[in-house]
């Protein structure tokens, strides 16, 4: 008896109907909508708060996270350890609102911030609230209803 290789057209009907399946139900998770930039940057912002108090925790320095341009609405922001900036300045869509209590947020090298703050992003129906605890140091996002 000789074996064939291959699939069958069953097998192969298969496979694309689990792909059809899989693809469906990443789709809703891909947003390109300004509310999904609005999340992205409210993420990223968190995210770059708690980088800021980790490097100030291990170097015993104090790192500090500025917005510009000072008053806002901001167009970016950065990373500075004293005046010198530690990486890129990070960009802020003009189609997204952001607006914050203070224009920069100082991590000091026990985790704590100078001040509580909230920063609000908002753009494309979506809008978020970063609040940072000053105490801990803690940065926590939250959607406004």
């Amino acid at each position: 008896m000789k074996k064939n290789s291959g699939l069958t057209l069953i097998e192969s009907m298969f496979v694309i109907v689990i792909l059809g399946i899989l693809g469906s139900l990443a789709i809703p998770r891909i947003d390109p909508s300004e509310g999904g930039t609005a999340y992205a940057l409210t993420r990223q912002i968190v995210a770059d708060m708690r980088y800021a108090r980790s490097l100030a925790i291990t170097s015993a320095k104090p790192y500090t996270l500025k917005f510009s341009p000072s008053g806002g609405p901001y167009t970016s922001y950065a990373i500075f350890q004293e005046e010198t900036q530690f990486g890129d300045t990070n960009p802020i869509p003009s189609s997204i609102n952001c607006t914050a209590t203070a224009d920069e947020y100082e991590f000091s090298y026990l985790g704590s911030a100078n001040d509580n703050g909230t920063v609000t992003i908002a753009g494309g129906g979506s809008g978020y609230i970063i609040n940072l605890i000053a105490a801990t140091g803690r940065a926590f996002e939250e959607k406004i209803e």
